[in-house]
């Protein structure tokens, strides 16, 4: 089979290119821009049906190519859009289709750090380079050293032999200080421990919720000393002024003062008038005297008497009147003054009593709220003026509001606070009294949680958790954790172990097909002999190293990657003949070749030229692009085809 025909209707900036192709050797020339790469990228599209290249530098035209190619066989086969050789299955043998090859130039010309991979996979399909890869990353997986597959020590595998060495030590430890413990009953101490610990927590619960009773009892008090102030002052506003109380006190101490004085001026008051009567009748006797004995004396004695006693009289009297009059306007003030309080009746004893019971009332009043406040800035630690202690208590109280948890129904004690302070307190010291016992116990239990927590064994087992070993029965939690990293560990490095065992044999299973490419029926060493004039007769492969070695005609020996470029791409260029070759066991198959040979000198580019000339002689069709005049000039030396020249694209 062989391609007869390309016809490219529109591919990118390629239109309406048709190419008649020959049997054996068909080169195809064109300058730069002229459509070459993209008239092989349109046939290999067409061939394979993919739509993105696989060569380097091409899918330059995001677009399907429009277009056919015929093949030749028995008969024509016309590939239309949208179809490749394999829609024509079985009318086409899927062994012609193996039968077609690609060369491009990156084909040979492989970096030095990637030669002997890269050959190895593209001459035989070998993927040693993979498996290599694959091993290091089980290797780092595993964390094996190289040499003998043992676990790495290093700080990437933070020092993985020396913990998991420590951890089978510390799993031993544990183990046999579990029956220490069994043997001396620190079980039992350790139970007794336990429990007081339990019971100590269980008294602190209810120390701090007796402190947070407290606080609400404080603060219910607190409410209520603000709430009594408040009720205290609006009493206070309902009663008369202090002012008036006041002077209405006094008032009533004069008048009750002066009432034992009134009485004896009400007295005296009447004695003066009885005075002045007797007076006038003893003057009016002795005037009678007088009269009737007409005697001279009594007639001077009687007005001077009579007016001695009468103005004596009349003082007493009038003093006695201004007294009482005082005392009546006072009362009289006071009455009115009771009228204000709201004393309906007119009597000094009912005046006397509202105003004392007011007094009172207010007193009573005026020292709850001093008490109160005094109260409230010892509870609340206030250092404000008395004026301005509500004010801030009030916000205080709402601060405290928020923190504590009103609705909590237990009622505070002080002796029972008491009682529980004094209870933790001997609990603490028992417990602190049973620890020294176990002192050297407790010692060890911490020494094994930090040699555990040394062993870092959350990195590894991708778990997080902190295992605190307070107790002897912490000891089987310990040990199981050590249990599984040290299993998980091993598991890991066996499974590893293995997998690097199957893939050691699978890369010398690899490594063997490279060496049956240069067995005693090599061709390629003859192509290579050919093509270098004879100056190297042989091709070796050493499987170890998995370097390719070629032998000089002189004796000595080289590795490939030491030859020059030139040298380099005939070996690579035999390797692949004798390659194909072997693959369709001795029968002809269809080359597409990218000017492969633009590193040779002419001499061997005719070297290579006559290589081609053997395979079209054995039927094989050749198509080669290139752009260079050496490659068509020892093309009609070996062809009688001829050249097909692309114009540039406009």
């Amino acid at each position: 089979m062989r391609v007869k025909r390309i016809k490219v209707d529109r591919y990118g900036p390629l239109k309406n290119l048709d190419l008649n192709l020959n049997p054996g050797i068909n080169v195809i020339y064109g300058l730069n821009e002229s459509g070459k790469s993209l008239t092989m990228d349109f046939l290999l599209k067409k061939l394979s049906k993919k739509q993105k290249a696989q060569y380097k530098r091409e899918d330059r035209v995001n677009e399907k190519p429009e277009g056919y190619i015929i093949f030749h066989d028995t008969d024509d086969i016309k590939l239309e859009p949208n179809q490749c050789l394999t829609d024509f299955l079985p009318k086409i043998k899927d062994a012609d289709i193996c039968r077609i090859f690609v060369m491009k130039d990156s084909d040979l010309n492989i970096p030095d750090s990637k030669y002997y991979s890269d050959i190895t996979y593209r001459l035989t399909g070998s993927r040693t380079a993979d498996i290599d890869k694959i091993k290091v990353k089980i290797l780092e997986y595993g964390f094996l050293t190289k040499s003998n597959l043992g676990l790495l020590n290093t700080s990437k595998s933070s020092n993985l032999r020396d913990r998991v060495k420590d951890a089978n030590t510390l799993k031993r430890d544990a183990s046999k200080y579990i029956i220490e413990i069994e043997e001396n009953n620190i079980r039992v101490l350790e139970g007794r421990i336990f429990t007081n610990k339990i019971k100590l927590k269980q008294m602190e619960e209810d120390l701090k919720k007796q402190k947070v009773a407290k606080q609400i009892h404080e603060f219910e008090k607190n409410k209520e000393a603000i709430d009594e102030i408040g009720l205290c002052k609006a009493n206070i506003e309902t009663l008369p002024k202090a002012d008036f109380l006041n002077s209405l006190k006094v008032k009533l101490s004069e008048y009750i003062t002066n009432e034992i004085s009134y009485q004896n001026h009400s007295k005296i008051s009447k004695f003066s008038i009885w005075g002045i009567i007797l007076s006038f009748l003893f003057c009016f006797v002795y005037w009678l005297a007088w009269i009737f004995t007409t005697q001279p004396v009594i007639g001077i004695i009687t007005p001077i008497m009579t007016s001695f006693f009468l103005l004596s009289y009349s003082i007493l009297w009038f003093i006695a009147y201004y007294r009482m009059k005082t005392q009546n306007e006072l009362r009289d003030e006071i009455i009115e003054k009771g009228k204000e309080m709201g004393v309906v009746e007119e009597t000094i004893e009912k005046i006397e009593e509202l105003l004392e019971s007011n007094l009172e009332s207010i007193d009573e009043c005026n020292d709850k709220i001093t008490e109160n406040i005094g109260a409230l800035k010892r509870s609340l630690d206030l250092i404000v003026d008395s004026e301005k202690v509500i004010e801030q208590a009030e916000k205080e109280l709402l601060e405290i509001e928020g923190k504590i948890d009103l609705k909590l129904r237990i009622k505070y004690k002080q002796s029972k606070v008491d009682a529980l302070e004094k209870s933790i307190s001997d609990l603490r010291n028992e417990i602190s009294t049973s620890e020294g016992d176990l002192k050297q116990h407790s010692e060890k239990l911490y020494e094994f949680s930090r040699r555990f927590s040394k062993l870092k064994i959350s990195l590894s087992l991708n778990e997080e958790f902190d295992l605190h070993i307070e107790n002897s029965d912490s000891l089987p939690v310990l040990i199981e954790k050590l249990h599984q990293f040290i299993s998980f560990i091993e598991n890991r490095a066996t499974t590893c172990r293995n997998a690097l065992e199957i893939f050691n044999k699978i890369s010398n299973e690899e490594k063997e097909k490279i060496n049956q490419l240069f067995d005693e029926d090599n061709v390629s060493i003859e192509l290579f002999n050919e093509m270098t004039k004879g100056k190297y007769d042989n091709i070796m492969f050493e499987s170890e190293s998995g370097n390719i070695i070629v032998k000089e005609s002189s004796g000595g020996e080289k590795s490939a990657y030491k030859l020059s470029e030139g040298a380099y791409d005939q070996l690579y260029f035999a390797i692949r003949v004798d390659l194909a070759q072997r693959i369709l066991d001795g029968d002809s198959g269809f080359l597409i070749m990218d000017d492969i040979f633009l590193s040779y000198d002419i001499d061997r580019l005719t070297e290579a030229f006559t290589i081609l000339k053997k395979l079209a002689d054995m039927n094989w069709q050749i198509i080669y692009f290139t752009a260079k005049d050496e490659v068509c000039k020892q093309f009609s030396k070996v062809s009688e085809n001829k050249l097909i020249k692309l114009e540039p694209l406009e």
